[in-house]
């Protein structure tokens, strides 16, 4: 968990130091408590707006874009990684529609969002400011449009990395339990998991139930046990969403009684 968070803050940190240096502590700080108020927001879309202690008031805005990138990024891999294992996933489950057909739609769709949010991004904003209410917020975007490709190639790698800790985490949870199948298929199921609940909205009260929902639909393929399922659906939110949140909102109030 703290490998998984120690990336983000590190992925995060890397297009904040471009505008604001701050330190890995101050940076993993940030993200947990980022984690706090995004908890209570439907999508964690307030997680942006939790991670803005410690930026100076002028950079702010700045620090919300970079968390948007940053998201992208890790959604951008989510795409790829989950779309491929959906492929694979489909190809060894039973469906009563025509199976062929949608495994191409996915494909498709897979590669063309991946090469969209990695490398047109840039292009995508500048088409974006040129609406004519957010022209005025440009130079705002400025910093990120001349942002050197290496460092978004260490943003990449960095949200690649990271994705695999999610994949570690839970194919762990799952061999706790000794259950017995194929590398490659629960490999496939998780990166499915993961594309499906990241692309389906949700709210705090909702986002258990759609994890549970998704794992009985995925992992009922190949594990019996419904109440195993639902516990490692649990394990997997409790361990990286539900703790996080508690040392967030543990920090924030340690920083207002200072």
């Amino acid at each position: 968990m703290f490998l998984n968070w120690a990336l983000e803050a590190i992925k995060w940190g890397t297009l904040v130091d471009l505008f604001q240096k701050l330190s890995f502590r101050t940076k993993l700080t940030s993200v947990f408590m980022g984690l706090s108020v995004g908890f209570l927001t439907p999508n964690r879309v307030g997680d942006f707006a939790g991670r803005l202690r410690y930026i100076h008031p002028e950079n702010r805005l700045q620090s919300i874009h970079a968390s948007f990138v940053a998201s992208i990024y890790q959604t951008a891999v989510t795409i790829l990684i989950g779309g491929c294992g959906l492929v694979y996933w489909m190809n060894q489950a039973v469906f009563s529609f025509s199976q062929e057909k949608l495994i191409y739609f996915v494909s498709i769709f897979t590669v063309l969002s991946f090469v969209i949010l990695v490398f047109r991004m840039k292009l995508l904003i500048l088409i974006v400011l040129k609406v004519k209410w957010l022209t005025k917020f440009s130079d705002r975007f400025n910093w990120f449009i001349n942002v050197d490709k290496l460092v978004l190639q260490k943003v990449f790698v960095l949200a690649l990395v990271r994705y695999l800790v999610f994949m570690l985490q839970y194919f762990l949870i799952i061999k706790a339990f000794q259950i017995e199948a194929p590398y490659i298929l629960v490999v496939s199921a998780i990166s499915t998991i993961y594309l499906l609940t990241t692309i389906i909205p949700t709210s705090t009260l909702s986002d258990l139930l759609l994890r549970g929902a998704v794992n009985l639909l995925i992992f009922g393929t190949f594990i019996s046990s419904e109440e195993v399922i639902l516990i490692i659906a649990a394990l997997v939110w409790g361990i990286n969403i539900v703790i996080p949140s508690l040392i967030g909102t543990g920090l924030f109030i340690l920083n207002r009684s200072k």
